[in-house]
């Protein structure tokens, strides 16, 4: 639970350039080090505009889940 509120605090403090998810970070027991394994840029791979932060993983990935909602429904298709 610790590692969970570390991540997400960390990725709001970088404005979720990297990807919250937990299998992207290590966390070192002894010295509570996190360790980054995958570093894209999630911002720019979702496509997420101005600031956002998140208090935990359901509320992020109910966020993501209506932002893909509305991408692919709701938006009108460009020639």
């Amino acid at each position: 639970m610790k590692a969970r509120k570390e991540c997400m605090s960390l990725c709001n403090f970088l404005d979720l350039c990297i990807d919250p998810h937990l299998d992207n970070f290590l966390l070192e027991k002894d010295s509570e080090k996190i360790a980054l394994i995958d570093t894209e840029n999630f911002r720019a791979i979702v496509g997420l505009k101005g600031k956002q932060e998140f208090s935990g993983y359901v509320v992020w990935i109910y966020s993501l889940a209506i932002k893909f909602i509305n991408d692919t429904l709701f938006k009108p298709k460009k020639a």
